[in-house]
C-alpha cells in the first residue's frame, strides 16, 4: 500500500514540475505594451541624490585595519 502512495506522490510532483515549467515558459518576460518597466526605487533615489559613485569618507574609513 505504501508503494502506491510513493508512486502517486512522485507522479504528482512530476506533473507539477512539468506544469510549472510550461507556465513559466508561456508567461515569459516579454514586456506588455503600454506598461513602463519597473525600476529599483532605492537605486534611483541613491543615483539622484548621491550620484552614480561614492567617495570614501576619510573620517569613517579606518585605514589602519587594512592589509598592506
Amino acid at each position: 500500500m505504501i508503494e502506491i502512495l510513493i508512486v502517486l506522490g512522485v507522479f504528482v510532483a512530476l506533473a507539477w514540475v512539468i506544469a510549472h515549467a510550461i507556465l513559466t515558459f508561456v508567461r515569459g518576460d516579454a514586456p506588455v505594451a503600454g506598461v513602463a518597466p519597473q525600476t529599483d526605487p532605492i537605486a534611483k533615489y541613491v543615483d539622484e541624490n548621491y550620484g552614480s559613485h561614492f567617495v570614501d569618507d576619510p573620517i569613517s574609513v579606518n585605514r589602519s585595519m587594512r592589509w598592506k
